[in-house]
């Protein structure tokens, strides 16, 4: 307690003084009594933070005194830890920080609606369109908290939408977001059950029309998502304005029910360079099973040809590395001795890289199966698509459980985040931090010099059960990845 009390007193901000006229002695005994002040009230806070015992013996419970005004407990509240956060006595000011603190579980978020609604005599509709219009006036330092609170939108019953129309509109219309433009408009079409209403006010307008494509992909109903496809289709074929063109490629493939035409479309872009890593992006979001082998070879050799041209130095960029990905993919699509050629011409390129993105609100990697030669220079991109927080930790072979329940272990413990949940064993060859909703991070590694099957997976508590796959050092790729397709 000591520590964290002085860890408060260095962070403390002097109050600032103002004075109409200047006089040294006055300004140095305000000076002065304003530091008084600051320590006074983070004495009388961190005090209030001991723990008290009644007179029965009963176990001792924290209390909690803030400021009364919003910015000031605000300030407070930021200084604490999450874990301290999330053990502090309710209030209306410590429900605030809960909804718009990152990195805290969803069950937090929902404590602190309902505690909000309750305190302020409102529902926990109106109080979630009030986190998230405030969380938006705070700019992008805001985006993954803004993420969770979407999460949570977006799952509230469609008559509940409907009747809140008004307020969900401003979402769409007045945030200084994209993405929370986005959010208003999958929770209005969710709130419609159509898209034609807000398609027709939209449409005129290339920067809203632009937000209205890109909420395609996040509306949770298939079957709403799949009428966009007659609405996306057209602008596909516009250059301008490009904006919405690349919106389009995005969102069309969120469409289900049109996999191979999209794919076809898709494809079309890759081999004519247009648009091609919005192109490439997009094919990635398509179901494997859907891919025709017919259209592999000729992508293949697109691709390939579009890396060649790239500088050694910048085949490890996003784009870069997306095309080389999405064409290693490709080559278990070919016959046997073309996947060899393919495989080897793209390692000859530079690193083996490897994208992985983490899929939204399933708990599953993308990927479960990355293969590479023993000894050789990798790189894995780990980009987390989903609402809650992930990592990707490589293992030795059969450690899986093992390290897994290691880290289900460090929860309790007050350093657990800070160590982001990975053990410390000898068994963990490589692991990245802890990434946020919406972060993305690059683990550059040799690969191991012994031929095996490594576990990859997220450490983080409950879920190494279902996140997992397997980096395999193997000495001939191809023929690896040939026995081993889906």
């Amino acid at each position: 307690m000591q520590d964290f009390s002085r860890r408060l007193a260095r962070t403390a901000v002097p109050a600032r003084i103002k004075s109409r006229e200047y006089s040294p002695k006055t300004t140095s005994t305000r000076r002065l009594q304003a530091r008084h002040f600051v320590l006074a009230l983070f004495a009388t806070f961190m005090l209030s933070l001991a723990p008290t015992r009644a007179a029965d013996d009963e176990p001792p419970q924290k209390t909690l005194f803030l400021p009364k005004s919003p910015r000031a407990a605000a300030y407070v509240l930021s200084r604490l830890s999450n874990k301290e956060l999330i053990e502090a006595p309710r209030s209306e000011f410590v429900y605030v920080a809960l909804l718009e603190r990152k990195g805290l579980d969803r069950k937090y978020r929902i404590e602190a609606l309902e505690g909000l609604a309750k305190t302020r005599n409102t529902d926990t509709l109106t109080e979630l369109l009030k986190g998230i219009q405030d969380l938006d006036a705070k700019g992008e330092e805001s985006e993954l908290a803004l993420r969770d609170l979407a999460a949570l939108l977006l799952q509230t019953r469609t008559g509940d939408l409907a009747a809140g129309r008004t307020d969900v509109e401003k979402l769409a219309n007045e945030p200084q977001l994209p993405l929370t433009r986005q959010i208003g408009y999958a929770a209005l079409i969710t709130a419609d059950a159509s898209a034609d209403k807000i398609w027709q006010t939209a449409g005129a307008d290339p920067a809203k029309l632009a937000d209205l494509v890109l909420a395609v992909p996040v509306i949770r109903d298939a079957g709403l998502r799949s009428s966009f496809y007659p609405k996306l289709q057209p602008l596909l074929q516009k250059a301008d304005p490009v904006e919405v063109r690349r919106a389009a490629i995005t969102a069309i493939a969120a469409v289900p029910g049109h996999d191979a035409e999209t794919f076809d479309t898709l494809a079309g872009f890759v081999k004519s360079g247009t648009e091609r890593a919005a192109a490439v992006a997009g094919l990635q979001q398509i179901p494997r099973k859907s891919w025709p082998k017919e259209q592999a070879e000729p992508l293949i050799d697109s691709l390939i040809a579009y890396l060649k041209n790239v500088p050694v130095d910048q085949r490890t960029e996003p784009d870069a590395a997306n095309a080389f990905q999405f064409a290693t993919d490709l080559t278990p699509l070919l016959p046997p001795e073309k996947a060899r050629t393919a495989g080897k011409t793209l390692r000859s390129l530079g690193a083996s890289v490897f994208v992985i993105h983490t899929i939204p609100e399933q708990m599953l990697y993308d990927k479960t199966l990355i293969a590479v030669e023993p000894g050789k220079p990798m790189e894995i991109i780990l980009k987390n698509d989903d609402a809650m927080q992930h990592n990707l930790v490589v293992v030795k072979p059969g450690s899986t459980e093992e390290i897994g329940q290691a880290a289900e272990k460090m929860a309790p413990q007050p350093d657990a985040f800070l160590r982001l949940y990975v053990p410390d064993s000898p068994k963990v060859l490589f692991a990245t931090r802890l990434l946020d909703p919406g972060q993305q991070t690059k683990l550059a590694f040799t690969a191991p010099t012994d031929p095996g099957e490594y576990p990859y997976l997220c450490s983080y508590p409950g879920h190494w059960r279902r996140m997992v796959g397997t980096l395999a050092v193997v000495n001939d790729v191809e023929n690896y990845l040939a026995s081993h397709a889906e």
